[in-house]
This record gives C-alpha cells, structure tokens and sequence, in this order.
C-alpha cells in the first residue's frame, strides 16, 4: 500500500481531506474542526496531506469459461468491481497493519505526524453491511461510499 503524506501549517481546516488518484480525482470532507468553525480565523494547528496511491480492495469472484474472450473476462471483473461498489464499501483505517479501533482519535493521537513514517498508514476497502442495517448510521465512524438509490445494483458472486 503506498500512501505518503507530510506535515504543514496553515494548510485547509483539519477536517478536510484531499484524496488524489491517479486520474486527479478528489473527495472532501465538510470543515468539522474548531478552527473550521470559527469563522475567519486563520489555523495554526499542522495540517497532514496524504496522497494515497493504493487501496486493499476485498477479493472477487469471477467465473467465465476458457473460451471466454480477453474482452469478456475484463467486462466480467468491472461488473463484479461495479457490483461491490453498488452494494457499498467502507474504508477502514490501518496503522502499522492493525485497524484503527477509535475512529474517533485525531490524527495526533494516532501518531499521524510531520515525523512520522508514511509506511505506518493504510487503508482497507470492505464490503459494507446492507444499506438499511444498524450499521449505517450517521454515527457509523467508516466513511461508506454507495450508489445512488435510484440505481439498482447487478448482483455478481464475490467472495470477501
């Protein structure tokens, strides 16, 4: 997994967070920190930027024939990937391999700092529970990233 990061000050409010792919593609998270919501203050507090460069992504079960094409094995795997996305994924967490157990520690208190080495962080995609489950909830610490529910979701077998 590579993820590198780096410590600075007077970055965006510490509950942002800038997430690059290889297609520049980004995602934030709203402002949530003190600073954020107190206006026009200017933060001191060091901010960390990371650059995610891979994820653990659960495994998949595809099952095609060996006449099957080159074409329809990859049209195979995008539909079973699709499939997981549909049914949503949260991400967990991983510091020095282990998930974080409180999602709720600042990035301080993890050990996540200027000093730090970027080899200790990590990040695992997981299938989430059903949509409708207790454990989508707002309060749910995993970011859990879904399709819109008005789009049905094509079942493929995947183990995970």
């Amino acid at each position: 997994m590579g993820v590198e990061y780096e410590c600075v000050d007077g970055g965006p409010p510490a509950g942002a967070a800038k997430l690059r792919s290889a297609k520049s593609a980004s995602v934030a998270s709203s402002p949530t920190s003190r600073s954020a919501r107190s206006g026009a203050r200017k933060s001191v507090e060091p901010h960390v930027k990371l650059s995610i460069k891979s994820f653990t992504v659960p495994e998949l079960f595809v099952d095609l024939p060996e006449t099957a094409s080159v074409a329809s094995l990859k049209r195979a795997v995008m539909d079973a990937a699709m499939s997981l996305l549909g049914g949503g994924l949260r991400v967990r967490v991983l510091m020095q391999g282990k998930k974080v157990p409180d999602e709720g520690a600042t990035l301080a208190q993890m050990g996540i700092s200027q000093n730090a080495k970027a080899e200790s962080l990590g990040f695992m995609l997981e299938p989430s529970p059903a949509l409708t489950s207790s454990f989508a909830t707002v309060e749910d610490p995993l970011l859990v990233l879904s399709r819109a529910a008005n789009q049905p979701a094509p079942r493929y077998a995947r183990v995970g």
